[in-house]
């Protein structure tokens, strides 16, 4: 496990035979980032995702790519993406099992792509003049999630798990690895 200064933690796990699975975060709540800066005058312009902007939001045909092309690594129809609302924001759990989705699952685990980004519609948004945040209190579709290399929100992260059967594998492996080479020192 990876701890980094600023709380993140990335958990990386041997393979497993029923695919890598990524999980993280690609919308987190309140969190505002710098969305445009004017380079005129140096004025940077802030968005905000409200608490409360999927709650009427349409979540049943989700994608997860990478930087937002390509062929879907996972889906949310075919039921080898999973989206979940909590309270820090909007989680992302995928099932990586194609040639594709183990190589981006590699890039994961190594850290060289660790952000998330999220492509959708607008239903209602509001804009405070006075700190320049614009505000999306809700959102009509979301369309997909995407592993980025350049994310708009900071506050994103994806990390790679495999699961427990992986483990199980491993150490089923390494029982019967031991117990053969414990006959063949018998013999």
């Amino acid at each position: 496990m990876l701890n980094t200064n600023d709380g993140r933690q990335y958990r990386a796990f041997d393979f497993s035979s029923e695919g890598e699975k990524i999980e993280g975060y690609a919308v987190v709540f309140e969190s505002p980032t710098v969305i445009d800066s004017d380079p005129y005058t140096g004025t940077d312009f802030y968005e905000v995702i409200s608490r409360n902007a999927f709650d009427e939001c349409d979540l049943t045909d989700v994608i997860l790519n990478v930087d937002h092309e390509g062929t879907p690594l996972a889906r949310a129809r075919a039921g080898t993406l999973c989206l979940t609302i909590d309270d820090r924001g909007l989680k992302v759990s995928a099932q990586l099992n194609t040639a594709r989705g183990r190589e981006v699952w590699e890039e994961v685990r190594a850290g060289n792509l660790d952000k998330m980004s999220f492509a959708f519609n607008t239903a209602k948004e509001s804009y405070d003049s006075h700190t320049r945040t614009r505000t999306i209190e809700k959102i009509s579709k979301l369309w997909d999630v995407s592993i980025v290399t350049r994310p708009a929100y900071e506050a994103t992260c994806v990390y790679a798990r495999a699961s427990v059967a992986g483990h199980m594998e491993q150490e089923r492996r390494n029982y019967v690895s031991k117990k053969l080479e414990e006959m063949r020192t018998a013999v």
